[in-house]
């Protein structure tokens, strides 16, 4: 082979390549849904604070009227009130109006 067939094999493998490459969409997600019994335990390390760091386990103990109530237990005892897009509406000692708004479903990842 010459030079010249393989700048022209090159040329074409490179146009291939340069096709537009075609993005889609992922699905919107929904609102998470929480079933009474389900736990998460967590071990919470700060090299910042080490006062704060704590193990704990979150256990869901009701889901009623759209909001869920979990139990905090170990290193951080109390109740967690969420509602239905899991914002918290309580946490231990603090309310919130409303709720704290963090969080609205669906998510859209081109939306914020």
């Amino acid at each position: 082979m010459n030079r010249l067939t393989l700048l022209g094999f090159g040329c074409a493998a490179l146009a291939g390549c340069a096709a537009t490459p075609q993005f889609v969409m992922p699905a919107p997600v929904a609102a998470p849904t929480f079933v009474v019994g389900e736990a998460w335990e967590y071990d919470f390390q700060s090299e910042l604070d080490p006062a704060q760091n704590a193990r704990y386990t979150q256990k869901v103990v009701a889901t009623d009227g759209g909001q869920t109530t979990i139990e905090l237990s170990g290193g951080r005892a109390g109740l967690l009130v969420l509602d239905g897009n899991a914002n918290s509406l309580r946490f231990a000692t603090g309310m919130f109006e409303l709720s704290d708004q963090r969080l609205s479903f669906p998510m859209f990842v081109d939306r914020t």
